[in-house]
């Protein structure tokens, strides 16, 4: 039972580092990011430069911005999301859950819904001792849902080929889960996450990756190495602004439907990406939160496609009150609830019973099943 008022008394002890005053941050990296917004030479000198963190490229000046213009637009989106149960092995068994929730929304002359839910059992093969089981659903789960938005997509030009079709995916198109993994677990789920992208590139239906209240710091990392004077081996001014985040740089010069320039991600994850594929990203100001969008180098490439996606988002957000309509949806197809976690192991244990097996619980699992004073 949680003790309330011992909770209380721990927050308001911790009020000072919950709720910090970034104002001299916030005012030192304003500075320092307009000196460098509009230098034309800072691409080259950060380029020359050894940054301890991740730095970003770009083309152009790295101030630049654009204004979105919202619209009403014809377009039919449709977003995938998924959701899984773990393995547990306090349930006697490795086996687990990953459900794919998907949604197709069109908007225009003709109006189309359709809703779809997809179970899948997985069993994760063991590739060696260190590997957490969790990690491969996780990679498993992705690769599921990249392989229904190539479904959903062709589905979708079949019945509407009139309509222009984007597909949002909820989180990165950086597969950032698989650096530092093992070579096997690399190319088991690389190649398949690529092959699903370039079948999206091949049926020319542009895919984004959504980041709501994105920590990134790229951004912040440019700001520290012009505060290090590009050495933060000697000099280490880039502690000064610890605590900002690049949605805190981005708000300095975005105001409501604007966007950033492109940057190109330089994780060492992308070698695997074709030079089509590689993840771009820049920051959308939606009006009541910046996000971070991500999408493969080709989209880039089109300036009115580009647009056209951010009118989408625009849309889709304003629509869902802050967040995408169809993201929102996706995840409420996906969702796996308490009582679905039940089911799923009951019926595992009803199936061993018929196959003259059992699962042998943990006595913690049966022991919470029923709490005995």
């Amino acid at each position: 039972m949680l003790d309330q008022p011992k909770v209380m008394k721990e927050l308001q002890e911790s009020a000072e580092q919950l709720f910090m005053d970034l104002s001299s941050e916030f005012k030192l990296a304003h500075t320092v990011w307009n000196s460098i917004a509009d230098d034309p030479l800072f691409a080259e000198t950060i380029a020359a430069s050894r940054s301890p963190w991740l730095i970003p490229t770009w083309t152009g000046l790295l101030g630049t911005t654009d204004t979105i213009t919202p619209t009403k637009v014809e377009y039919t989106v449709f977003s995938v999301d998924g959701s899984q149960i773990y393995p547990d092995r306090h349930q006697g068994t490795s086996c687990c859950l990953i459900n794919i929730g998907s949604i197709a929304l069109s908007y225009g002359t003709k109006t189309y819904i359709s809703l779809n839910s997809t179970p899948s059992i997985y069993i994760p093969n063991k590739h060696s001792e260190s590997e957490n089981p969790v990690e491969l659903v996780n990679c498993r789960r992705l690769e599921l849902e990249l392989h229904e938005g190539v479904i959903q997509a062709q589905e979708l030009l079949q019945k509407l080929p009139e309509t222009r079709v984007i597909g949002m995916f909820d989180g990165s198109l950086i597969f950032w889960h698989l650096e530092g993994k093992e070579e096997a677990i690399q190319e088991e789920f690389i190649a398949k996450y690529i092959q699903s992208l370039h079948q999206l590139y091949t049926l020319n239906v542009p895919c984004i990756g959504y980041i709501s209240l994105p920590h990134s710091k790229e951004l912040v990392n440019l700001i520290r190495m012009k505060l290090a004077d590009f050495d933060p081996n000697i000099n280490k001014e880039y502690k000064k602004i610890e605590h900002l985040l690049d949605t805190h740089i981005a708000s300095f010069f975005l105001e409501p439907f604007m966007r950033t320039t492109f940057f190109a991600s330089n994780s060492h994850i992308i070698e695997y990406y074709p030079n089509h594929l590689k993840p771009h990203f820049f920051y959308l100001n939606l009006g009541q939160e910046i996000v971070r969008i991500e999408l493969p180098a080709w989209i880039t490439q089109n300036a009115t496609l580009v647009n056209f996606i951010c009118q989408t988002l625009i849309d889709q957000s304003k629509k869902g009150h802050g967040y995408p309509v169809c993201l929102a949806e996706a995840h409420e197809q996906a969702v796996v609830k308490g009582s679905d976690r039940d089911f799923f192991y009951h019926i595992i244990q009803k199936i061993g019973l018929e196959h003259k097996q059992r699962l042998y619980f943990s006595q913690k699992s049966l022991k919470k099943r029923c709490i005995g004073i």
